[in-house]
């Protein structure tokens, strides 16, 4: 096994954004991911949704494409969500995911950060940068911060300010 140190904050949306996870499915919808996660050879850190979308913050293989891992972590949920005996509660995934890498030193935020969604969603404390999964005129989230949160870079930062600050 090759040596490897790949972090992960990964976001995904419902189709439609609409508010599909409820009370009822969420849990099963957290379990759903962790499991695909560990059976593809990925280690979840946290995983978490809100009404109509799911943050996950993992390592990922170096074999596994990232858009592959993904994929078929979205499919594999969508399909024991909606496969559960009586379950009245089917959801689907919208094209595409949102992405961010992290150090493994970042693991606290990233985790905190996912783990307490509900509470970041009611008390407007979200960052724009990872709810809005880049879709365009996305009016639901125009209230959260527009700051990046800590381990985000912003649009100016380069390696020639990481190397400033680490050599200065």
């Amino acid at each position: 096994m090759p040596f490897y140190r790949l972090y992960y904050h990964i976001i995904w949306a419902t189709r439609g954004r609409e508010p599909l996870i409820t009370r009822e499915i969420e849990r099963e919808v957290v379990e759903a991911v962790k499991a695909k996660i560990i059976a593809i050879g990925g280690k979840a850190y946290a995983v978490n949704s809100a009404i109509d979308h799911v943050h996950v913050g993992a390592t990922i293989p170096p074999n596994i494409a990232l858009s592959d891992f993904v994929g078929q972590v979205k499919g594999a949920s969508s399909y024991h969500i909606n496969h559960l005996p009586g379950n009245q509660h089917k959801i689907a995934w919208q094209r595409g995911f949102g992405v961010v890498s992290f150090r493994r030193t970042e693991m606290e935020i990233v985790v905190n950060y996912i783990l307490n969604q509900k509470a970041h969603h009611s008390q407007g404390t979200i960052f724009r940068t990872l709810e809005n999964l880049g879709e365009e005129n996305d009016d639901k989230h125009s209230h959260v911060r527009e700051e990046h949160p800590p381990y985000v870079a912003s649009g100016n930062d380069t390696w020639e300010d990481d190397e400033e600050a680490a050599s200065g």
